[in-house]
């Protein structure tokens, strides 16, 4: 789900008895609600293209600010050479439509 939505939608959405996801856009500030983090198993950070370094950052936040202890999952436009940097700052998952990509995963 999106940051959006979550924070309109926050009381319904957390009285339902299934997991649920979050999807940062790159540039997304989330402070107001890290109190919830803990609620979502799996953050999604955007990557929409491999120049676009914000996700890297944001996995960190995360990570060491936050002190997220569910998955980090880098989505979009990496590529392979990335994915070490990547695990380094806490993403611990990917996904990618890239079947190159893929394959090297």
């Amino acid at each position: 789900m999106t940051l959006v939505r979550w924070r309109a939608e926050r009381d319904t959405l957390a009285e339902r008895n299934a997991p649920l996801g979050l999807v940062l856009p790159p540039g997304s500030v989330w402070t107001d609600i890290a109190n919830d983090l803990g609620r979502f198993p799996a953050i999604a950070v955007e990557i929409p293209k491999f120049a676009d370094g914000r996700a890297f950052s944001m996995a960190r936040l995360l990570r060491e600010r936050d002190g997220y202890q569910g998955e980090v999952r880098a989505v979009g436009g990496f590529f392979i050479d990335q994915v070490p940097m990547l695990r380094r700052v806490g993403v611990d998952a990917f996904q990618t439509e890239d079947p190159k990509l893929i394959a090297a995963l």
